[in-house]
């Protein structure tokens, strides 16, 4: 027989594990959905905006703000990142 195990955590573990989850879930949901037939589903508005009024009542707002940012914010691309500039001859 297997016996289980206990596992104690603080509550400040327990709050960061559950922070991860709903960030997690919110990024997941940041996307339409399809169904069989291909037909777009769109976003659950609802879902989206639970999550993200739980998670800015357990986060402090500078970290809420800084998640916020990059969830919202896409990705800068470098478009000069292959660019080489040549100067008098020097690259």
């Amino acid at each position: 027989m297997n016996k289980a195990k206990t596992i104690e955590l603080v509550y400040e573990q327990i709050e960061a594990i559950v922070i991860e989850e709903l960030q997690e879930a919110y990024r997941m949901n940041m996307h339409s959905e399809r169904d069989e037939g291909g037909f777009d589903l769109g976003l659950d508005g609802d879902l989206l905006k639970s999550l993200d009024t739980v998670l800015e009542y357990f986060m402090s707002p500078s970290e809420y703000r800084k998640w916020k940012e990059s969830v919202t914010t896409p990705p800068k691309e470098d478009k000069f990142k292959d660019v080489i500039v040549k100067v008098g001859g020097l690259e």
